[in-house]
């Protein structure tokens, strides 16, 4: 997400994520750190719906029905106390989490997500904040909050040229960990817009482009040009496959602790390594998978904006009516058009174009775009005018009439 800093549109906030390879010791803080976070997580939670349950029983106001961060943090305060594996996270880390907890109450109260639920070991992603104003790198280590000096600094992939003395500022630092046992670090760092790109490169400005996202092909353009989407129909096979044997590794599974349950064994019983290594093959798969849709996205929309056109058209388009239509699902689903919309707005931003969102109730695939006719299509693939006799592609057709509206 794009943001500002300080109301100054030089700047914006690039993204970062990069995996680390913290040794023994690390790893051990870093798995404990997960555990707390998901701990301070569900009792800031706890403590909101406990809130909300007294204003359902017209106990507290209106105005009370819910704590803020403040009133959180204040209560954290005192509940940490006499508790060594909280003392020992920091403190800092911890209001991150609490407010965390507000934004995800703000986010249900302005319709954005759902209603906050608490987060499980078994379900939800391990992750927790690191202070930011005390991150910095060292060449290709990195130093977070928490771990002590003699642990060292943790081991990266990301080769920088900053320092500590250099005081560069990071934002939004978290360390997750992924189903297949990488570490990352993600961050936010302040830099310069590339306004001059386009001059520096003698890149002259192209006319207005319409972009009409379907699910297959996904991107096309007004100047005829189409970006595809990777084929996913081979890892596809390969993580339905994958899924079919782990359900039966699932079911057998719980067919031993039942029998286990019923001789009141004391044994604990436990996967086999092969249905280990089988759960293993379906996340890489599925892991490979987001990966080449990521990788579409962003070389797509990145082509797309530093072609230089004037500006750019879009529709605002709604992918959850799109998915609704069982026939075409799985292919929106695997074009991921929601994050080609952001990606594009994102970059324009980024690099000065101006974008326009057309209403997604605008007929462009209904009108010709050389006269101007309007005829009803249903799931034909050609548009042919019933006046100037104009044959064209469907989706050329729409992305040419989107490209008028520019100029409008």
């Amino acid at each position: 997400m794009i943001q500002r800093y300080k109301n100054d549109d030089r700047y914006y906030l690039k993204g970062y994520k990069i995996e680390i390879f913290p040794d023994e010791i690390q790893r051990e803080y870093i798995e404990r750190s997960f555990i707390v976070a998901r701990y301070v997580y569900n009792w800031a939670l706890g403590k909101e719906n406990e809130q909300y349950k007294l204003y359902e029983d017209g106990l507290v106001d209106k105005k009370e029905k819910f704590l803020s961060a403040y009133t959180l943090h204040r209560m954290y305060t005192e509940f940490r106390k006499d508790k060594p594996f909280l003392e020992a996270f920091p403190y800092e880390a911890a209001r991150i989490v609490i407010n965390d907890v507000i934004y995800a109450f703000e986010s249900f109260w302005s319709f954005k997500n759902r209603y906050p639920r608490y987060k499980t070991k078994k379900y939800s992603e391990n992750s927790f904040p690191v202070r930011s104003d005390r991150v910095y790198f060292e060449d290709n280590m990195l130093r977070i909050e928490g771990l002590k000096r003699r642990t060292g600094k943790i081991f990266t992939n990301y080769h920088t040229h900053e320092h500590k003395s250099d005081n560069v500022k990071y934002y939004n630092t978290r360390i997750t960990k992924d189903k297949l046992g990488h570490y990352w670090f993600s961050f936010k760092k302040r830099e310069l817009k590339p306004l001059t790109y386009f001059s520096d490169n003698n890149i002259q400005v192209s006319e207005p482009i319409g972009i009409d996202l379907n699910a297959n092909p996904t991107i096309v353009l007004s100047n005829g040009t189409i970006y595809d989407r990777p084929n996913c129909d081979k890892i596809n096979k390969r993580i339905k496959r994958c899924r079919r044997k782990i359900n039966k590794d699932f079911k057998h599974l719980k067919k031993l602790q039942e029998e286990s349950e019923k001789t009141n064994s004391i044994f604990e019983i436990l996967p086999s390594k092969n249905a280990i290594k089988r759960l293993n093959k379906y996340r890489k798969a599925c892991k490979k998978k987001a990966d080449m849709i990521e990788n579409f996205v962003e070389t797509s929309t990145t082509k797309i904006v530093k072609s230089h056109p004037a500006k750019i058209v879009i529709e605002d388009l709604s992918v959850k009516e799109m998915e609704r239509n069982h026939t075409v699902a799985k292919r929106v689903r695997d074009s991921n058009i929601y994050s080609i919309i952001e990606a594009l707005k994102q970059k324009s931003d980024i690099y000065g174009i101006e974008i326009i969102v057309a209403n997604k109730y605008y007929p462009s695939s209904q009108l010709c775009s050389c006269c101007g006719a309007r005829k009803k299509m249903g799931s034909q693939s050609t548009y042919i005018c019933p006046q100037c006799g104009n044959i064209m592609d469907r989706h050329l057709n729409a992305a040419k009439n989107l490209a008028k509206l520019a100029y409008i």
